[in-house]
């Protein structure tokens, strides 16, 4: 994948207003040596030192994606893409709070999407039985 210039980012979302995106670093070996793939969102290893997981904020995520991208192609994998329904919900913030964080974070996708100038992609993984939820995707991003 690296040969290919592309660059792949497993992330997670999280009901954390301060920083809803969990970047899931993606080991190179079997091994428990806590060795990473390169991430556009850990520019600095001795920032997160054999931490599999890298919080990043929305200030933080565009900015990052549009610096990268000209290097290396993001391929941004959201996994379990389903929690943007389920743990906001049940967030105990209200239902304003959580939904005020969920049209960011769905912005912050369509932006990505939607610029051209971007050689990002997008994979969204989510269970099949929330695929009724998406529907509020295809009112932005038909």
């Amino acid at each position: 994948m690296l040969k290919e210039g592309l660059r792949a980012e497993r992330l997670r979302v999280r009901p954390d207003p301060t920083q809803p995106f969990a970047i899931e670093r993606i080991p190179t070996t079997e091994r428990e040596d806590r060795n990473f793939l390169p991430s556009i969102f850990v520019q600095d290893d001795a920032e997160h030192p054999g931490d599999p997981i890298a919080a990043c904020s929305l200030e933080r995520f565009l900015p990052s994606v549009r610096d990268r991208s000209a290097a290396a192609s993001p391929l941004l994998i959201f996994d379990q893409f389903e929690e943007l329904f389920t743990l906001f919900e049940e967030k105990e913030q209200g239902a304003t709070g959580g939904e005020v964080l969920q049209d960011q974070i769905l912005n912050a996708i369509f932006e990505i999407v939607s610029d051209l100038t971007l050689k990002a992609k997008v994979v969204i993984v989510i269970r099949e039985d929330f695929l009724g939820k998406l529907e509020i995707l295809a009112k932005s991003f038909p």
